[in-house]
């Protein structure tokens, strides 16, 4: 299910069941606010939950971008939710 709704936790750090994984989790549950998240903002996170890992906020950060999900663009063309509308 993760793989689906945010699979940037997978790639983030070196497996998922570590304690600065879960608290990623805990802090950023949606990918929206894993969106968010700044260099400034990962180096925080990594101090403040004691991540004593070599990769650096940069690095991380990197990580997590290139895995987040992107929002699904609107639905184009003429909308199905009124009958007249499917009616050539």
């Amino acid at each position: 299910m993760l793989q689906s709704y945010h699979p940037a936790v997978l790639h983030l750090f070196s497996s998922l069941d570590r304690d600065i994984s879960l608290a990623f989790l805990q802090d950023y549950p949606a990918p929206e606010q894993a969106r968010r998240i700044g260099v400034e903002r990962m180096r925080a996170f990594t101090g403040r939950h004691g991540y004593s890992g070599r990769t650096r906020p940069e690095v991380l950060l990197e990580r997590l971008r290139t895995h987040l999900l992107r929002p699904s663009p609107p639905p184009q063309g003429p909308s199905t939710g009124h009958p007249d509308q499917l009616i050539p």
